[in-house]
């Protein structure tokens, strides 16, 4: 968090240059530091109290914080590639900006299907592929969409590299794919989560949980 409203932990706060003598201006960017760092506690002790209720003696246990917060999760059966890009578009609908897709799922199970049918349905005009060996994929339109596969990205660093969190707080959606590599991370964005299992050549069970399509 910075002190310009920026949400990402590793941001930089931003001081102003005041006039007066060295002492004036060291008290100045001391305090200004202080008053970002509690704001940033107070950010990150809200959601960890998300995620858990604190007792007396400090333990930690699971909240259901977020059911209250109204996430829902939900199963849906398509029987071909049509129908999974059809859901993917039928989810663009009711996606906000800067909306965070994890994708989980192995190799061939249609995710990029489904990232078909969010391009689609966002209005993007460039053709979706996978991003594999680009890492990502910007799908220009009214309401872009970055479409991230994480396999080959190892850390927070590369992460940042890649313009991952430049593109939330531009306001794009982000898809990322192979999301449970950077799991704990991810969920610090409040991400929609969507798991697709392969059933057979062309029947998918994609599970989606945090909004509801």
């Amino acid at each position: 968090y910075n002190n310009q409203g920026g949400r990402r932990p590793h941001a930089v706060a931003s001081f102003p240059v005041l006039s007066g003598n060295q002492d004036a201006r060291l008290r100045a960017v001391q305090a200004a530091a202080d008053s970002t760092q509690q704001a940033a506690l107070a950010k990150l002790a809200l959601r960890f109290c998300k995620k858990y209720t604190i007792l007396r003696d400090g333990r930690a246990l699971p909240s259901f914080f977020d059911d209250w917060e109204g996430n829902s999760m939900a199963e849906y059966i398509t029987h071909s590639r049509a129908e999974t890009v059809a859901l993917g578009k039928r989810m663009a609908a009711v996606l906000q900006p800067g909306a965070l897709i994890a994708f989980t799922g192995g190799l061939g199970a249609g995710k990029t299907a489904f990232t078909e049918g969010l391009a689609e349905g966002l209005g993007c005009t460039d053709p979706v592929s996978s991003p594999t060996f680009a890492i990502v994929n910007y799908y220009r339109g009214p309401r872009p969409l970055a479409h991230f596969d994480l396999y080959r990205i190892s850390t927070e660093n590369d992460l940042c590299a890649a313009g991952f969190y430049d593109y939330l707080d531009q306001g794009a959606i982000v898809a990322a794919e192979w999301s449970e590599n950077f799991a704990d991370l991810l969920a610090l964005e409040q991400p929609i989560h969507v798991n697709i299992e392969r059933v057979d050549e062309n029947t998918r069970k994609i599970t989606i949980e945090g909004v509801e399509v």
